[in-house]
């Protein structure tokens, strides 16, 4: 959830009134509307989830409709002029705890991640390890006999390891640091584990954000400044990093060995690992907004954004049969609104072309990763297309295609959510537009639903830059984020009026 900001939002909203005439008539199709929306809800897609097979299908979809409709794109260059490209960045954490560890003696469980951190340019486990205490070159010949090296930071204890092995690093080694260093360089790992945006600040620092997360200077983190290039360096060695508590764990009532051939060494308890661990680097994942533009006359210079996410969510089923539907298709979330502003931008695309120009520049955006922290649109409200300056309004439909529990199948209704106030004439003039299209504006959305809504979706991105926006909804039903959000569930009928309305009220403010 992000932070709720109030804003003052001077909406002074001229509606075109007496010179209806001037309005274009809104005609959207429900049978384009049931074609995108089977397409990004079909198996095929497979959840569209931000960076897979599906999402780029989805996303060259997308931006083959807007380009047919006759929509402006947004360059020239790339693998389509209509996409707007970034990469995300992570280092995988959750896979770590599929690797079981134990002390072999007791079956102590050994906790990834907390007890020890494991470091492996190419993943670590499937084997037995006995730490030592006593020379690092002491256990020639044993492979399951790992030294303990004690140091009192990260960049100590790598330097060690690399001197011990005379620029051979290879083999498994036991990284001994004070509990506090450990605990500093695991926040360091963990800051990593979420999908994050790389930039490059004026200093020309490279910087990494993420919703979840404080931005961060990559050379200020120990985990990707330090670990993750000495890795690369030596990619057969294997480091397990533990603390003074988990070290007396290992050693508790071991007595140094006497007897050859392990004369001069304490042994600690031999530590068991099922499974491996994920190889330490960072993984790029590709993805992109799709944008097009219907570019304005006499104020082209500022936009109004229509916008909806077209990426959802992909979940591992733990029990797959024959019957068993497995994929989330994502038919409402967010297929709905993706397909209601698609055929927006063909409605505006074919006003222009019967004469119809709007004052202001529309910029119809699809967002892609959505559904991991709004991270589509936070790009581009970082790298907008139109100044944020000039940027008069964001209209959002997320979710517009269900019932929620207040209404039934038939209501003709949509949450229009106004973030911040307005002037005391806006009010009527959605009424208006809402009349035109031949929808009801409801105003009984629960609270813990408005405020999922109000921080929750792409708007916010825009709202925290303060820029006011309109949020679309319909509301949350039963088979939100399952894989029964199908198609076939969507109301087609109010669909199509809620589209209706989308294009009025975008219009409406691209021309006041």
């Amino acid at each position: 959830m992000k932070k709720y900001l109030t804003l003052t939002l001077l909406l002074h909203l001229a509606y075109i009134g007496s010179a209806q005439e001037n309005v274009p008539a809104a005609n959207a199709q429900v049978k384009n509307l049931k074609k995108h929306l089977y397409y990004l809800a079909s198996d095929e897609l497979n959840g569209r989830r931000a960076g897979s097979e599906g999402q780029k299908r989805a996303a060259a979809y997308i931006a083959q409709q807007l380009s047919k409709s006759g929509v402006a794109p947004i360059g020239t260059k790339g693998a389509s002029p209509y996409y707007q490209s970034f990469a995300l960045h992570l280092a995988p954490v959750q896979d770590h705890f599929a690797v079981t560890a134990t002390i072999k003696s007791t079956s102590q469980r050994v906790y990834m991640l907390n007890d020890m951190v494991v470091l492996s340019a190419r993943g670590f486990g499937d084997t037995e390890v006995t730490p030592y205490m006593g020379p690092t070159d002491a256990a020639k010949g044993k492979r399951s006999y790992v030294p303990v090296v004690e140091a009192q930071s990260i960049d100590e204890g790598l330097a060690k390891i690399e001197e011990a092995t005379k620029g051979k690093a290879k083999g498994t080694f036991m990284l001994l640091l004070p509990s506090k260093k450990l605990i500093e360089f695991r926040k360091s790992r963990f800051a990593l584990s979420n999908l994050l945006l790389q930039s490059t600040n004026d200093a020309g620092d490279t910087v990494f954000t993420s919703p979840f997360t404080r931005s961060f200077k990559a050379k200020e983190n120990e985990y990707y400044s330090r670990a993750l290039p000495f890795l690369e360096r030596h990619p057969a060695l294997n480091i397990l990093l533990i603390d003074e508590i988990f070290l007396r764990k290992l050693f508790k009532n071991k007595e140094q060995e006497a007897d050859s051939p392990n004369a001069g060494l304490r042994l600690g308890e031999t530590i068991e690992f099922i499974g491996r661990t994920p190889a330490d680097k960072l993984t790029t994942i590709g993805t992109e907004n799709v944008v097009g533009l219907i570019e304005g006359t006499d104020k082209k210079d500022e936009a109004v954004i229509l916008c909806a996410h077209y990426d959802h969510i992909y979940q591992k089923s733990l029990r797959k049969t024959a019957d068993t539907d497995t994929i989330y298709n994502g038919a409402d979330d967010n297929a709905s609104g993706t397909s209601a502003i698609m055929e927006v931008a063909r409605m505006l695309a074919q006003a222009k072309k019967n004469g119809y120009s709007p004052k202001r520049t529309i910029v119809v955006a699809a967002f892609t990763a959505e559904e991991m922290g709004l991270i589509g649109s936070s790009y581009m409200a970082e790298n907008p297309i139109i100044p944020l300056s000039k940027t008069r309004m964001v209209v959002n439909l997320d979710m517009v295609g269900r019932t929620n529990q207040s209404h039934t199948d038939t209501s003709m209704y949509v949450y229009p959510l106004v973030l911040g106030s307005t002037d005391s004439t806006f009010t009527h003039k959605l009424n208006q537009n809402a009349k035109r299209a031949g929808i009801d504006i409801s105003g009984k959305l629960a609270d813990s639903d408005r405020m999922s809504w109000t921080h929750g979706s792409d708007h916010a991105s825009f709202v925290k830059k303060s820029i006011p926006a309109i949020s679309l909804t319909t509301g949350k039903h039963p088979d939100y984020h399952k894989p029964s959000d199908e198609a076939d569930k969507i109301s087609y009928p109010r669909l199509e009026r809620i589209t209706n309305f989308a294009f009025y009220t975008v219009w409406q403010l691209a021309n006041e």
